[in-house]
């Protein structure tokens, strides 16, 4: 019995041994697990050049203090035509086949780029077995310290995005981008020192870094993202920078007076050209025939492969030499939409309220209401919006403030403001916008019964959505110039005086940047009270051409 069951144990042992999942060579390698990878590589007779080269250039202690570790080694045939003495050169090639990283050649989920200890992205591809392209001859031997794959061919060190511009200044768009390079304060590792007479910091010693500002938002100097960047002829680029300027007018302010800055608007134009060529991603060879692309922040980017003039592989993406690519403006200056409920203020809180609405734009309305001395506005029957129910302790030009960051364009003004309640069914609703420019005085009212003073427009007339109240369904409305009671300015509409030009239907702003809206109530008479107010959203559509 006790025969029989050794036989048994046995037989197991040996068809264990015979499913070992691993090829001949790995079994063998791990004989060598008692090996630190120099010493690994050093055995090897085809890796001898390797060997020599980290050997001359120090890389043999780095691996040596490595606690894990994947190497990329070429055979020595793949040294022929490298200039083994270009320190800069042949430290490059090591430096980027080298990683602190445990790699098995099937495992895929390395798949893509991975980081060499050079700091550089540099790519693997489990299914194909490549390194950057190269085919792994010898897979998995195993060191005690990590794993080594011995490789057909050299891979030399790639520029990053960032640093293959250096060598593109021919190229207007890469001045552009390379002229914003200067010199910052590293807070990390300068030591503050004390305080200056105006109450600055002081450091001692001072350490400068590089800094761009175009890289922090487009960061293609980052070896851990991959992007795909076009960069176009100067024809190209100076036609797409005069379309774009137009739309990035920019002031700066010279004694009291705002003037127009051709060099700040031109610059403001190009830093934003140049960020709509970053794509975030690789294009791969099936996405090619493609005719768009959508950029870092949603915008369409034309692509054709016939524009193609030079494409430069980088160890985090491709640059691609373009000799045109037109982006079209109404996919650049896209529309803006300001919820109701993302207000920035108003006259008084007390009676404005955020509701949900499962038809709102964003799930929420806001709704101004009145209280009566003696009801709530649910139980009463108004005989309008502007019922002296809702008069707001006799409020003039109730006001709820949005903001809206805004190109030097031409905009239609659109909102949806649904009255739903049923007790103001067919009544009129109308709300009254003013508008404050960017580098202008703010819309402004020094109290409860005055005028608004700095509307764009002046004080006789501004923008005003009209629609019908308890309508079944919310209404988009076209906002349009009305002009004002002369007699008491900002407060109330002329009848019939909706102003009937094209003009009149559009809010035309002179520079970029911030404007001020103030959404208002309104009656069309002295003696009424202004009421109710509703808004789900305003939304500000761009009229370019392409």
């Amino acid at each position: 019995m006790k025969y029989q069951i050794s036989s048994v144990l046995l037989a197991l042992a040996l068809l264990f041994a015979a499913c070992n999942p691993w090829d001949d060579h790995t079994a063998l390698s791990d004989k060598n697990m008692a090996k630190n990878m120099v010493e690994l590589i050093a055995d090897q007779e085809d890796l001898s050049t390797f060997a020599a080269m980290l050997q001359q250039y120090g890389y043999d202690q780095t691996l040596a203090d490595m606690s894990s570790c994947t190497v990329f080694a070429p055979v020595n045939a793949a040294w022929e035509g490298i200039d083994l003495n270009d320190s800069v050169l042949v430290k490059g090639i090591l430096g980027s086949m080298i990683t602190d990283l445990k790699i098995r050649s099937n495992d895929a989920t390395f798949n893509g780029k991975i980081l060499a200890i050079n700091g550089k992205a540099v790519g693997f591809d489990a299914d194909e077995k490549t390194f950057e392209g190269i085919q792994i001859v010898t897979a998995d031997l195993a060191a005690a310290n990590g794993l080594l794959h011995k490789v057909e061919a050299v891979s030399k060190r790639k520029d990053n995005l960032w640093e293959a511009l250096d060598k593109l200044t021919q190229y207007k768009q890469v001045r552009y981008l390379l002229s914003m390079n200067t010199q910052v304060i590293d807070l990390d590792k300068s030591v503050p020192s004390g305080l200056d007479e105006n109450g600055k910091i002081t450091y001692d010693p001072i350490v400068m870094k590089d800094y761009n500002a175009f890289l922090e938002k487009y960061p293609l100097n980052n070896e851990r993202e991959v992007f795909s960047y076009f960069i176009v002829e100067d024809a190209a680029y100076d036609r797409m920078l005069s379309k774009y300027a137009p739309c990035f007018r920019m002031e700066t302010k010279t004694a009291d007076a705002w003037t127009f800055d051709a060099a700040l608007t031109d610059s403001i134009a190009a830093f934003n050209l140049c960020g709509d060529y970053v794509l975030p991603f690789l294009l791969e060879e099936d996405s090619l025939a493609k005719s768009q692309f959508t950029n870092f922040d949603g915008i369409k980017i034309p692509f054709s492969q016939a524009n193609v003039k030079e494409v430069i592989d980088c160890s985090n993406g491709y640059i691609y030499i373009l000799s045109d690519c037109n982006i079209s403006l109404k996919s650049k200056i896209r529309p803006i939409r300001i919820e109701g409920e993302n207000y920035n203020g108003c006259m008084n809180p007390f009676n404005l309220a955020t509701r949900y609405k499962s038809w709102a734009s964003g799930g929420y309305d806001v709704m101004l209401y009145g209280k009566s001395k003696f009801e709530n506005f649910p139980t009463q029957q108004f005989t309008g919006t502007s019922s002296s129910a809702t008069n707001l302790f006799n409020g003039t030009n109730y006001y709820i403030e949005y903001l809206a960051q805004v190109n030097s364009v031409d905009y239609a003004i659109y909102y949806v403001a649904h009255d739903d309640y049923e007790g103001h069914d067919g009544l009129a609703l109308e709300q009254k916008l003013f508008i404050s420019m960017p580098n202008r005085a703010k819309l402004n009212k020094k109290n409860a019964t005055d005028s608004v003073a700095n509307n764009y427009l002046g004080n006789a007339r501004c923008f005003v959505g009209s629609s019908w109240a308890a309508s079944p369904n919310p209404e988009r409305v076209r906002l349009t110039q009305w002009d004002l009671d002369a007699s008491a300015p900002t407060q109330y509409l002329i009848d019939k005086g909706e102003v009937k030009t094209p003009e009149a239907k559009v809010m035309t702003v002179p520079t970029m940047g911030e404007i001020t809206m103030w959404l208002c109530n309104t009656t069309r008479y002295n003696n009424e009270n202004a009421g109710f107010m509703f808004l789900d959203y305003i939304e500000l559509v761009p009229i370019v051409n392409d």
